[in-house]
């Protein structure tokens, strides 16, 4: 009997210190990935060194998907679709949900510039299993809010607002703006602005400041613009807006937008 409860005690013990050395494992890897959004330059030229050829590994497999997303956020080249699925594979594999996640995100914006809509559609769907199978709220409402801009882009705008109204579901309701991306910010204030919750989208945007070089400061202008417009508060809207427009990091979509939404405030 001791033998039983020295061996079950041993294995408890076992379990924990791997369920915690998992646990920092993730955390290290979300505030990687983070920087690596918030600074994708620096970041690039930190792991473009790396001229990783095979996926043999976890250590290749998450390294290259750091230089995947510093490659995809500095717009310097797509990175290579292949390896990525190799690498996703690999994640799933391990049973590192988070890496798959991030890389499958990744998966779909390749498949949007090759125009494979379907097989975009899909991996968005995977990724939208897997959150929900652990319960991630955060990525259930970015997941959500990706399919919605996908609809977005296609101009298919009932099916954009159906997605952002899911999306709202799993907004957390005390985020700290502090601890999110930029990106995740304009994800939920965008939310808010489409569906209709304008002064919270207001609030969200001037929760963050964002430099003129940051791959979002177009996203972030344009946003600002609209918001301000649905809010009346003409002058505003047209400064943002023109803000936008100067720059060169806006999609069609976008600049469709703004142009319409500055022809009205006047």
């Amino acid at each position: 009997t001791y033998r039983i409860f020295l061996s079950l005690l041993c294995f408890t013990m076992l379990l924990a210190s791997c369920n915690s050395r998992a646990r920092k494992e993730e955390e290290t890897f979300i505030k990687q990935v983070n920087t690596i959004e918030e600074n994708p330059q620096s970041a690039l030229s930190k792991y473009k060194k790396y001229n990783i050829r095979n996926i043999s590994g976890l250590d290749e497999a998450t390294t290259f998907l750091f230089q995947s997303l510093a490659l995809f956020y500095t717009n310097d080249s797509m990175p290579d679709k292949n390896m990525l699925l190799q690498c996703s594979r690999l994640f799933q594999e391990k049973r590192r949900f988070h890496q798959q996640l991030e890389t499958l995100c990744l998966l779909t914006e390749i498949y949007n510039q090759e125009n494979q809509l379907e097989t975009e559609l899909e991996t968005l769907e995977q990724a939208i299993d897997i959150a929900l199978k652990h319960n991630e709220t955060e990525w259930l409402f970015l997941l959500y809010s990706r399919l919605s801009n996908m609809y977005y882009h296609s101009l298919d705008f009932l099916e954009y607002v159906k997605y952002q109204t899911l999306a709202n579901k799993y907004i957390q309701k005390n985020y700290d703006a502090e601890k999110l991306s930029s990106n995740e910010v304009l994800l939920i204030a965008e939310n808010y602005l489409y569906t209709d919750h304008y002064e919270k989208a207001l609030n969200t945007l001037q929760s963050i400041q964002l430099k003129q070089e940051h791959w979002l400061y177009g996203k972030h202008k344009f946003l600002l613009g609209v918001t301000y417009s649905k809010l009346e508060q003409w002058q505003e809207a047209i400064n943002e807006i023109e803000t936008c427009l100067k720059t060169s990091a806006v999609s069609d979509e976008d600049k469709l937008i703004s142009h319409t939404t500055l022809a009205y405030c006047y």
